[in-house]
């Protein structure tokens, strides 16, 4: 890391780092932390904070509806005792990259993983593969690209997906973004939601 990412990232001064790398014990440890990158650096930090609000053995929780961009369970009252299984399985139906990012700081990735593979019969293989790959970027988005091709940006700009748009945004800027969208004549709908994405990146 450079010097920058390591006063912001872990709140430690140049005077400090100074004083380590002339002592005996620190130098080492100084010396990791300019040779390790950012990137591996962000993911052990976020490991902690990928445990789950509820454990695996929670069935029941009081449906809190402000949590979530959807009210998908309109049905069900705010407030009211939900299964967990329930509440996962009904994002599947129309999912979003801000929900799905939700559902598993609450209940976990391998818990959501398996509801949806308990759904993979009854769903139609589209539905699955947009479910599977929203959970796969919330998980981790630099290993969502190592794993997953980025599509055409033809089809990117008429089909936004919230994963796309952040890509496209380490390329492009904003208003690059938007022109490209108004020179391909992008429906109405779709330009919204590329607006709604680029201020909204995940």
């Amino acid at each position: 890391m450079t010097m920058k990412e390591i006063k912001l990232l872990l709140n430690i001064s140049t005077s400090t780092m100074s004083d380590w790398n002339k002592s005996e014990k620190r130098s080492k440890l100084a010396k990791l932390l300019k040779n390790i990158d950012i990137d591996t650096v962000n993911m052990l930090l976020s490991i902690e904070d990928k445990k789950p609000k509820y454990s695996s053995k929670t069935q029941k929780i009081k449906l809190n509806k402000k949590l979530f961009t959807k009210d998908i369970l309109w049905a069900q009252e705010d407030g009211s005792e939900v299964y967990i299984k329930n509440l996962i399985s009904a994002f599947f139906n129309i999912p979003n990259q801000e929900d799905t990012i939700k559902i598993i700081q609450l209940f976990g990735e391998k818990r959501v993983l398996k509801v949806l593979d308990k759904h993979k019969l009854i769903m139609s293989p589209e539905d699955y593969q947009e479910s599977y790959e929203q959970i796969q970027y919330a998980i981790s988005p630099k290993e969502y690209f190592d794993n997953f091709t980025l599509p055409d940006l033809d089809l990117i700009l008429h089909n936004p997906k919230q994963r796309h748009i952040d890509k496209l945004q380490q390329i492009y800027t904003e208003d690059e973004l938007l022109d490209m969208a108004k020179d391909k004549h992008i429906g109405l709908s779709a330009l919204m939601q590329i607006k709604k994405f680029l201020s909204n990146p995940q």
